[in-house]
């Protein structure tokens, strides 16, 4: 099955005497099973999370031992890079790759859509 634009698929256990896999749009499973597939998600969310902060530190220290100055911008930093970004960059992009996905891009961060 193809999920449909905006429609999530998950493959559920469906034995029918060939114990295959079918997919099944998200909605169509119970409340208790969207909350199960929920619950299990966003166990992995933050999973990978505490992996990524783990390991993001772990290659600091690497390059800091093989002598490299590691440079954490500061919180203001980063928004100076963020908008810099936005109002120089993104208009560029938006040549390239269209209105459209820069503006989910500009909604993403809650920017104003024209």
């Amino acid at each position: 099955m193809k999920a449909a634009a905006g429609e999530v698929l998950v493959a559920t256990h469906d034995c029918d005497g060939g114990c295959g896999m079918k997919d099944v749009p998200v909605d169509k499973l119970t409340e208790k099973d969207q909350k199960v597939l929920v619950s299990a998600a966003q166990k992995q969310v933050d999973g990978r999370w505490e992996y990524f902060l783990q390991e993001d530190e772990e290659y600091r220290q690497k390059m800091k031992d093989y002598g490299m100055k590691v440079l954490i911008p500061t919180e203001a930093q980063l928004k100076g890079f963020a908008t810099k970004v936005r109002t120089e960059v993104w208009p560029e992009l938006e040549k390239l790759m269209g209105k459209a996905i820069i503006d989910k891009a500009r909604k993403g961060v809650g920017m104003e859509v024209k």
